[in-house]
């Protein structure tokens, strides 16, 4: 799924890992504008069986530079990892 107005892909797939598969959903992808500003909210579910159901956004577009502001809330569960990063192909 494009969201043509911010330039974001939203996954859809699964991913088969071990010990435990995750799959991207886009029902837990939200988008919303205010003021010129773009939030993103990406969801999760907790684990009971079968794939972990999560969120994933992509782009295509360069960027020079970037503000990004993020804001977790955190698990008081032991053992849960939480982040986000950005990645650029070599």
């Amino acid at each position: 799924m494009i969201d043509r107005n911010n330039g974001l892909i939203i996954s859809d797939y699964p991913v088969a890992s071990t010990p435990i598969g995750h799959t991207f959903t886009p029902e837990k992808v939200a988008l919303s504008t205010t003021s010129g500003f773009t939030a993103l909210d990406l969801k999760t579910s907790a684990y009971s069986s079968g794939n972990v159901q999560c969120a994933e956004v992509t782009t295509s577009n360069t960027f020079k530079y970037a503000s990004v502001r993020t804001v977790l809330k955190s698990s008081p569960t032991a053992g849960i990892v939480e982040g986000n990063f950005f990645y650029r192909e070599p």
